[in-house]
C-alpha cells in the first residue's frame, strides 16, 4: 500500500480519502492481530504490528467503542460482534471499491 505521506498527491480530495483508507487498514490490522493473539497487551500489539503506542491505542479505543474488543486483565480480547464485523467490513469495502470505480469511469 502506498503511504499517503510518501506519495505526492495531485488532488487534496483524493489525499483525504487515502488518509481514511490508511486508518481503516490500521484498525483492521489491529483487530486481526487481536483475533490471532488474544489476549494481547498494547505493548506487544504495537511491537507485533510495528505501530507507535499512540496509533495502537487510538485503534484500540475505536475498536472498543464499536464493541469489537474489550479489555481483560491479560489484554485486549474480541467480542461476539467481531466475527460478524469482519464479514460485513469485506462487503462494505467491496461497495466502496465499486463506487470508486464508478466515479473513475465518469471522469473525462
Amino acid at each position: 500500500m502506498i503511504k499517503g505521506k510518501n506519495y505526492k498527491w495531485k488532488n487534496s480530495i483524493t489525499k483525504g480519502i487515502y488518509r481514511e483508507i490508511e486508518i481503516i487498514d490500521r484498525h483492521i490490522k489491529v483487530l486481526k492481530e487481536i483475533i490471532v493473539s488474544e489476549p494481547i497487551g498494547i505493548k506487544r500489539l504495537s511491537k507485533n504490528l510495528g505501530l507507535s503506542f499512540y496509533m495502537t491505542r487510538y485503534s484500540l479505543s475505536v475498536l472498543e467503542k464499536k464493541g469489537l474488543i474489550k479489555p481483560s486483565p491479560s489484554g485486549a480480547i474480541t467480542t461476539e460482534k467481531t466475527k460478524v464485523f469482519m464479514q460485513e467490513v469485506g462487503e462494505d469495502l467491496d461497495k466502496v471499491i465499486e463506487e470508486i470505480q464508478s466515479i473513475r469511469r465518469d471522469l473525462p
